[in-house]
């Protein structure tokens, strides 16, 4: 009689196990017990329903949260990669520069060092290569301008 009386304890307690190792979607029989033994098992069915309903929302979650990643890794890298171009487009222009700076460079040189001995033609010479050289970066500073205030549009649509 005992052994009767304990073997849905008994089997109970197998279900619990199995759902302590992991297997949350075990399911706990239905017991046609109204004592204690019966009300244990009801309330150990509500638990492994709970249970496996929080595990199915945290997978869902962890799902999520995976795709997020994955969404915020490519935006990581082609933020990185733009950051280069950036970075590659403002050297190249600097390195545009260079040249025309020192040739102004080299005319203002000429004209302050030799300016009693230069003819008006050298002097005029050296005023319209520093007037070209300017013109040249100033045509540069602009495209970069432009080049920033197209990159400012675009981010603010983002």
């Amino acid at each position: 009689i005992t052994h009767r009386q304990l073997e849905p304890l008994h089997l109970l307690t197998e279900s619990a196990e199995r759902i302590a190792r992991g297997h949350y979607g075990e399911t706990i029989p239905d017991s046609r017990r109204k004592d204690e033994i019966g009300r244990l098992q009801y309330h150990f069915q509500q638990m492994q329903r709970a249970l496996a309903e929080r595990m199915s929302e945290l997978q869902q979650s962890k799902e999520t949260l995976q795709e997020r990643n994955e969404v915020l890794k490519l935006a990581y890298t082609q933020t990185q990669e733009a950051d280069r171009v950036k970075t590659s487009f403002r050297h190249n222009m600097t390195n545009q520069m260079t040249g025309p700076a020192d040739a102004i460079v080299k005319s203002v040189t000429k004209l302050c060092e030799h300016y009693h001995d230069n003819t008006r033609q050298e002097t005029a010479n050296n005023v319209d290569v520093i007037q070209q050289e300017g013109q040249v970066i100033t045509d540069l500073l602009n495209s970069l301008i432009e080049t920033a205030e197209s990159e400012k549009g675009k981010e603010e649509y983002v």
